[in-house]
């Protein structure tokens, strides 16, 4: 059975904190933020402790309609939980879903930066033989050509060395783009 790498652990709580911080929610009515806050606090649980994931998937469930954020959140967890099956069917059952609910939150909101950086990020923890791993290219070109949304001066130095860090240690960008990520991430 196959493990999905937890070096992506960091990353969703960089990510989720950055979201929390920065995230403005005025085209949103507080019901709707307060669930968003808490998938995402949830997501990052379920992250630390896959566990978890299930009791994540029952309020994400539990919220109709689910707007691309919520929606990319649902994949994601699904990937969580393909981690804890013994099962390679029931893996690959959950890493289908996975990858169809994540491609269905990118296509309902292609210029959102924080989806492509869940794809991204969950799609570079999946091994690439199982076939889902295949918007790597174009979600890590969407990040670089957007990555002056990633810097926020509210993101403590601390955030801002893991999210550069995952980028260039586990994104694969060449000189160019680490320099660029380097001057927008790190200042």
């Amino acid at each position: 059975m196959f493990k999905i790498q937890r070096k992506i652990i960091p990353c969703f709580f960089i990510l989720i904190v950055y979201c929390l911080v920065t995230s403005s929610f005025s085209n949103h009515d507080n019901s709707y933020s307060f669930k968003l806050n808490e998938i995402r606090i949830g997501f990052y649980d379920a992250v630390q402790d896959s566990k978890k994931a299930e009791i994540l998937i029952k309020k994400i469930n539990s919220i109709e309609p689910k707007s691309a954020l919520i929606t990319v959140y649902n994949g994601a967890t699904c990937a969580i939980m393909a981690k804890e099956k013994w099962s390679p069917f029931s893996a690959i059952k959950l890493l289908k879903k996975s990858n169809v609910e994540m491609n269905k939150a990118v296509k309902a909101s292609p210029e959102n930066l924080e989806i492509r950086f869940i794809r991204f990020a969950v799609q570079k923890n999946i091994p690439s033989y199982l076939g889902f791993s295949n918007n790597i290219e174009e979600d890590k070109k969407y990040i670089i050509k957007h990555i002056d949304s990633f810097y926020n001066p509210t993101l403590n130095k601390e955030m801002r060395d893991y999210i550069f860090w995952f980028m260039t240690e586990q994104g694969g960008y060449n000189e160019k783009q680490i320099k660029l990520i380097k001057e927008k991430l790190q200042g």
